[in-house]
């Protein structure tokens, strides 16, 4: 083996970047990335084989140690480096990158600038992307290439303890998640396909000071290293399906020829979008076995299952009674109000929670405590719709009734999912499978043991689904801004429907079989419900003022972010801001008490101060991410922070035809990253400029963010009003950004923090500029 290492530090580059529709333009220049690449020594320096990357970030979030995100992903892609080159027990066929890059936090300008610039990126034929929402115990494939079958065919057949699911793939695809990751860099801008694996348990600690190594579990960094390393070797090593696919090879067995026709046929009639570039299904089963099979058999397999339950049901409701065939649509109702009582008794038990109890976000930390705190009310919920509205005289196929209404539950959901081109079509057909081959049983298969097969089918498919969503969703809920409604409310809506449609939907067939039991199910709910909530009553009258507070902890900080701010241009001119990341608001005076202790209790100013005539803020580094702070509380400042103010100036100027080309160059020095805003639209003189984003018109200007060196240069084009012969003035406001508390040592510095707060710290600087 040949190991190249260099340190990359790139040239200028800007790109635009969305996330749940929120436009993130960014610039760079002079971000660092350590590139590798190992190669067998039979291929020359100059080879033009196709390689395989691996990928992860050494930087982390602000105020984060980053053991997780992603000093683990660091971490495993050396270990992988280390084994193959020391090894000779492991042979490549190809190139295998390594890119650690400097900037993924930053909005991913590393993953940008390397596919951008690097000599190497155009050789790269896939790659894998490691990163962390929490120090969990396993890797999770939670994002893949669309179109692109080829890559989880490879994963399936490599990957000893697959965790997979196409379903957050479709999630990130539709841009539900907030958040993003290198991966999408790779694949949209530099068009490399790949895999986007991270870790997601315990996402209460990601990108806080609590992001410690002792709280990352060796399991999962294990789990990480040993994938990684299987999907290198099928990559690049003796199975090459890097070079399978460039050749256009297919297996060649029975099933292999039988699947190859059926992917021919849907493709020839149009069932597949885009025959070139084929979607995939794919789902682990108990981490044992990957399922993959790609879009044309998907649709064929969805279109069969679904016209068999079509023949099946028509066939069995034909042959039923006119009463029995009316309780048979009834139960389509039944099972309905079944959901919406779950979704009712669930709501009420958190509106209880929060406006009676004062005992808001309990379950946060705790995927296991939303469980406890919202399941039996909305077991609950669902027994008591079931009872108030089952026929009174049940026949003797009533097990059969209810059956049918749970397939037309699984037939919407799949025809929903197939409409909006989701591959997640596939739970819902699974289980209508399952639930046809339990119509098709019949009165000759004892009707519990029809439901151990319901029950099964719902564990294996969505257990691992439903400990993902509850590891991943709750931390990120706890963290939005969420106006309309409660954010316990919004959690246990997630935790009824998890229980309604993996446990409960299951149950309700032999509910209907066995009534008698409903009653004792109800009893039982409705003790654990109120058993439960009498704890918290208690809980809350034991501590107090603190119960707002009881659920953080050092495995599940609260996050809080401080800026000193200066400008000349606002009054005060000096000012600590103090926001809360998370769902309640900061305790501000407990925070700024011992920073103003000589003078007593601090009163908070009424509002950020503005500045500057664009009414700039003084958190203007982040102004496109102030939707997600809870609340800000701003207090006037005895000193200003040590941070230089930021300047712009002309360096040249020329007219042009219509106009005036006009070069700008600002500077930051001392800063992490400087922003650049000024006004656009049709009531300015912009009609250009050169940076690759779209010069649009938005609320607040053209606003852009720009990381690793002090300064940069861009050009803006005016235009040229008629009968005026001088070049119009622009106005320009310009803000440094530090992290840190290095530049404010006499205030941010003296903050009170507990130890289950993660405590984010900045020192920032503004001017606006008429140029």
């Amino acid at each position: 083996m040949v190991l190249e290492v260099e340190l990359f530090r790139s040239g200028p580059g800007s790109y635009l970047i969305d996330i749940m529709g929120l436009e993130l333009p960014t610039t760079y220049s002079d971000i660092p990335s350590v590139v590798a690449r190992l190669r067998p020594a039979s291929l020359s320096v100059d080879t033009k084989e196709k390689a395989f990357l691996v990928s992860a970030h050494v930087d982390s979030a602000v105020s984060a140690p980053g053991a997780s995100d992603d000093v683990v992903g660091v971490a495993v892609g050396m270990e992988v480096a280390r084994c193959i080159a020391s090894s000779t027990f492991y042979e490549l066929k190809r190139p295998v990158l390594f890119v650690f890059n400097g900037g993924e936090e930053a909005v991913c300008t590393g993953a940008h600038s390397f596919v951008t610039q690097h000599k190497w990126a155009s050789t790269i034929a896939a790659h894998i992307n490691l990163e962390s929402l929490g120090p969990g115990s396993a890797f999770h494939l939670f994002r893949l290439s669309s179109h692109n079958a080829w890559l989880v065919e490879a994963f399936a057949d490599s990957v000893t303890l697959p965790l997979a699911s196409v379903i957050s793939s479709d999630f990130f695809e539709a841009k539900l998640i907030p958040g993003e990751t290198d991966f999408r860099i790779f694949d949209e801008t530099g068009g490399i396909p790949g895999y986007d694996v991270v870790l997601l348990d315990n996402g209460y600690v990601y990108h806080t000071v609590h992001d410690s190594i002792e709280k990352v579990d060796p399991v999962g960094v294990k789990h990480g290293g040993v994938i990684t390393l299987e999907l290198v070797l099928a990559m690049a090593g003796s199975a090459d399906a890097i070079g399978f696919n460039e050749r256009g090879a297919v297996k060649q067995s029975n099933f292999d020829r039988f699947y190859q026709a059926i992917i021919k046929f849907s493709t020839a009639v149009g069932l597949v979008k885009d025959p070139e570039r084929p979607r995939a299904v794919f789902f682990d089963l108990l981490l044992m076995k990957t399922i993959v099979y790609e879009e044309g058999f998907a649709t064929v397999f969805n279109i069969t299952v679904l016209l068999s339950t079509v023949l099946i049901w028509y066939s069995k409701l034909t042959k039923m009674s006119a009463e029995d065939r009316r309780t048979s649509f009834r139960m389509v109702g039944v099972l309905l109000a079944c959901l919406l009582g779950s979704f009712a008794s669930a709501t009420f038990a958190s509106l209880v929670y929060v406006e009676i109890y004062g005992a808001k976000m309990q379950w946060y930390g705790s995927s296991v405590l939303a469980c406890v705190m919202f399941a039996p009310p909305a077991l609950f919920g669902a027994v008591s719709a079931m009872i108030l509205l089952l026929p009174r005289r049940m026949t003797t196929v009533r097990y059969t009734q209810m059956l049918f209404a749970c397939t037309i539950h699984h037939a919407a959901m799949a025809l929903i999912f197939m409409s909006v081109g989701f591959m997640s079509s596939y739970m819902p057909i699974l289980l209508l499978l399952v639930n046809n081959i339990c119509a098709l049983q019949g009165e000759a298969i004892h009707p519990v043991l029809r439901h151990l097969q319901i029950s099964g089918a719902h564990a294996v498919l969505g257990s691992g689904l439903v400990k993902v969503t509850l590891s991943a969703i709750l931390p990120i809920l706890g963290r939005m801004r969420i106006d309309i409604v409660h954010h316990d409310t919004i959690a246990a809506l997630i935790v009824a429907y998890l229980g309604f449609y993996f446990v409960m939907q299951p149950a309700l067939p032999i509910f209907c079989q066995y009534p008698s039991s409903l009653r004792k199910v109800q009893g039982l709910a409705f003790f654990c419900a109120t058993g439960i909530a009498a704890y918290f009553v208690a809980y809350g009258r034991a501590v107090g003022e603190q119960a707002v507070h009881s659920m953080y902890s050092s495995d599940a900080p609260k996050r809080i972010i401080s800026w000193h701010f200066y400008s000349p241009m606002q009054k005060p001119q000096s000012v600590i801001c103090v926001g809360s990341q998370d769902a309640i608001p900061a305790d501000t005076a407990r925070l700024m008490s011992k920073i103003f202790e000589t003078e007593g209790k601090r009163e908070a100013l009424p509002d950020y101060p503005l500045w500057g005539s664009m009414e700039s803020t003084s958190i203007e580094t982040y102004r496109p991410f102030r939707a997600f702070l809870q609340s800000v509380s701003t207090f006037q400042a005895d000193e200003r922070p040590t941070l230089p103010l930021p300047t712009a100036m002309v360096l040249a100027e020329e007219e042009v035809l219509g106009g005036w080309n006009v070069t700008i160059q600002v500077e930051a020095q001392d800063s992490h990253h400087l922003t650049v805003r000024f006004p656009t639209g049709n009531n300015t003189s912009v009609v250009d400029w050169s940076l690759d984003v779209p010069l649009t018109d938005r609320p607040h200007g053209a606003w852009i963010r720009h990381v690793g060196s002090y300064e940069f240069k861009f050009w803006v084009v005016l235009r040229k009003e008629e009968n005026v012969s001088v070049r119009p003035k622009h106005k320009i406001a310009v803000t440094s950004c530090r992290l840190g508390a290095s530049k404010s040592p006499s205030h941010l510095s003296k903050l009170i923090a507990e130890d289950w707060e993660s405590h984010a710290l900045l020192a920032t600087t503004g001017m606006e500029y008429e140029l």
